[in-house]
């Protein structure tokens, strides 16, 4: 559960990193789009279910992949989406706590 809130925090940063710094073009609809998804798919991933973990997963390379081919103009914003989107595949990957 402590990944699924992890992620839940990440995508909510990277929501409103959108609207934090200027980015450029479609950074700044992929980020807000981006972040609502993780945060959807953290809480949907509460429940146990194995399938928001997985979309999750391709959220945070989508993130990453698209930074890198699309370079946005800002510095901090490849930083932060490069970041960002680690943290979130990473974090997808973690397995729920047996219970």
């Amino acid at each position: 559960m402590g990944a699924r809130i992890g992620n839940a925090i990440v995508g909510l940063w990277l929501f409103a990193s959108a609207f934090l710094w200027p980015h450029a073009g479609v950074h700044h609809f992929n980020a807000a789009f981006v972040g609502a998804g993780v945060v959807t798919m953290a809480i949907a991933g509460l429940s146990g279910s194995l399938w928001p973990r997985r979309i999750n997963l391709l959220l945070g390379a989508w993130l990453v992949l698209s930074t890198i081919l699309l370079r946005p103009g800002v510095s901090a914003t490849f930083v932060n989406h490069v970041v960002v989107g680690v943290a979130v595949a990473w974090l997808a990957l973690s397995p729920a706590p047996q219970v």
